[in-house]
């Protein structure tokens, strides 16, 4: 009996339950073979190495030996098989980084498809979180995320684009919506009685550039208000947003706002 350290017992026991799992399908006979041969092997390997044996002196053992599922010839499984065995071996046993990413994206792909039936939205949410533990979780190893980054940004930029298009449309939308039905602002000006040698268009078109104009305004007040907490939010796709990029957002909504003033000046002038 190999006298291991409890991570790499750990280790040595999901190898070999995973072995067990892809001889499923071999007689009793032949699956215990093989097993035996496995044991004696790592034996064998680790005979040198003083006790306990660590997890990675074992993990340089395993890893010569291949995956578990390697010894069972490709044409018995499927490819939905392999493909599902493949993705099981890193959520068990590959590298904890590794898992978080993967959960993540199950969690995302699992959220889009279930997004019509309600639940979806939740399971992109506890998506988002998870998402945001392991940019956590790497910061403190100080590592990059590299090529996992595939895996771990899409939840991050889902709320990345409900957020933006709420920071564009916000209030406004609905006012918007109310504003060019028949009891919006046209029904504002009729029961204003006020009067003025222009088409009625003109005083809906001011109206939205004003209502955009202010919101505008007021959304990059906020945005340089509270810019830390949405890059934290959003890291690290806003880590390079500056209070300066909202600069732009207010000149375009002191420009909506004007025009605004500009369009309903004829219907603003009877008020004084």
């Amino acid at each position: 009996m190999i006298d291991l350290t409890p991570s790499a017992r750990q280790r040595f026991d999901d190898y070999f339950w995973r072995l067990r799992h892809s001889l499923r399908r071999a007689s009793p006979t032949e699956a215990d073979d093989v097993e035996q041969s496995v044991r004696e092997h790592i034996e064998v390997a680790l005979a040198g190495v003083p006790a306990p044996v660590g997890g990675e002196q074992l993990a340089e053992v395993l890893d010569r030996l291949g995956a578990p599922d390697g010894w069972v010839p490709a044409d018995d499984r499927s490819a939905m098989q392999r493909m599902v065995q493949q993705v099981t071996d890193r959520l068990r046993v590959g590298p904890e980084e590794w898992r978080l990413a993967y959960v993540t994206f199950g969690l995302f792909l699992l959220a889009l498809l279930l997004m019509p039936v309600g639940i979806g939205f939740f399971l992109m949410i506890a998506s988002f979180l998870v998402s945001r533990a392991y940019l956590d979780f790497m910061e403190t190893k100080e590592e990059a995320p590299g090529a996992r980054r595939w895996l771990i940004y899409p939840p991050i930029g889902f709320f990345l684009v409900i957020a933006t298009a709420f920071f564009i449309v916000g209030p406004a939308g609905p006012v918007l919506a109310w504003g060019i039905g028949d009891d919006g602002f046209l029904r504002l000006l009729e029961e204003s009685r006020l009067r003025a040698p222009y088409y009625h268009e003109q005083f809906v078109a001011g109206a939205a550039v004003a209502a955009l104009g202010t919101w505008w305004l007021l959304a990059s007040l906020l945005g340089m208000v509270f810019l830390p907490a949405v890059r934290y939010i959003f890291k690290p796709l806003l880590t390079r947003v500056r209070r300066t990029h909202f600069l732009g957002l207010t000149i375009i909504g002191a420009l909506s706002l004007a025009l605004g003033f500009v369009l309903l000046r004829p219907w603003i002038s009877q008020l004084w």
